[in-house]
């Protein structure tokens, strides 16, 4: 995977109101504590906002309909409600995102990502 590198500069304040937001259109979850959810975020606004019973492929639909719309991704932000894995990180770096913002905890071997 290559470095990924961006000028995007995300503030503390921009990552509780994008955390905040995500949860404000997480309907479903509220409906059934079952689903994941992600949003594609510029650092003041959601662009995309999906929700899937696999966190995967949650973000799947991100990266797919990013894809389909030509919407570039090395300025924008992944907002997400489920945990970090290490595949996660990596699917994410794929996509050229250079950051993830998530409530819940990430994996040791997501924060040991690359292991050298």
């Amino acid at each position: 995977m290559n470095k990924i590198t961006s000028n995007l500069l995300v503030s503390p304040g921009q990552v509780w109101d994008l955390s905040d937001r995500l949860e404000e259109m997480s309907v479903l979850f509220r409906q059934t504590g079952g689903v994941h959810n992600a949003a594609l975020c510029a650092p003041t606004e959601v662009i995309l906002f999906y929700e899937d019973v696999g966190r995967h492929n949650a973000v799947d639909k991100i990266f797919g309909r990013a894809f389909l719309n030509r919407i570039p991704l090395d300025d924008k932000i992944l907002v997400f409600s489920g945990r970090v894995s290490s595949e996660i990180i990596i699917k994410v770096g794929k996509m050229g995102l250079p950051v993830i913002i998530s409530r819940s905890a990430p994996t040791d071997l997501a924060l040991r990502w690359p292991i050298s």
